[in-house]
């Protein structure tokens, strides 16, 4: 009786530790205690997903409008997964308003595991050089434990065209991760 009263006592403290961490910094996760949330998470097969990103923002071949072709770079802190870095693709339409994008996400996880989404959205220029926007992502998958990952949610987010850069935030679930199999 009394040690599975200690086992509670001590599985009641690494869960406590373990979602009332609230660091809203895009850098500065244990990787360690990451690493344990997401052993403890992936058993449940369904977790919400955080997302907080800052990137840079490239436009690239042939000049804008009518499609506007841009690649985001940057840095981002998940929960419960992490930091990782960001590599992004996007199309955006700007012949309609609000504008209509297109966007194939990768992340890369300290591990080198990647996940992968997709997200259509829209987005406002007001006033000039400052975007706001919004949408729904849809996981497509990855590589290493996200290799058979699915998931969805919504994003929001801003930019200044001006300065080349923006930030969003992300909020979903990610189900089936932790690998081939899982």
């Amino acid at each position: 009786m009394r040690r599975s009263v200690q086992l509670c006592g001590v599985l009641l403290f690494a869960v406590m530790a373990l979602f009332g961490c609230k660091d809203d910094s895009v850098v500065g996760v244990d990787q360690q205690s990451t690493a344990m949330a997401v052993d403890q998470q992936s058993d449940l097969n369904t977790v919400p997903f955080h997302v907080k990103v800052q990137n840079t923002i490239e436009i690239v071949g042939p000049p804008p409008p009518p499609i506007i072709n841009a690649i985001f770079e940057g840095v981002g802190k998940s929960r419960p997964f992490g930091p990782f870095e960001l590599f992004s693709t996007s199309q955006i339409d700007v012949t309609v308003f609000p504008f209509h994008q297109v966007t194939q996400y990768v992340f890369t996880f300290q591990n080198g595991d990647e996940l992968h989404f997709t997200s259509v959205g829209s987005g406002i220029e007001d006033p000039p050089g400052s975007v706001v926007f919004s949408g729904d992502f849809t996981v497509i998958g990855g590589t290493g434990h996200f290799s058979n990952a699915t998931g969805s949610g919504t994003y929001a987010g801003t930019a200044d065209t001006f300065a080349a850069k923006g930030q969003y935030e992300m909020d979903g679930v990610i189900m089936g991760f932790g690998g081939p199999g899982n």
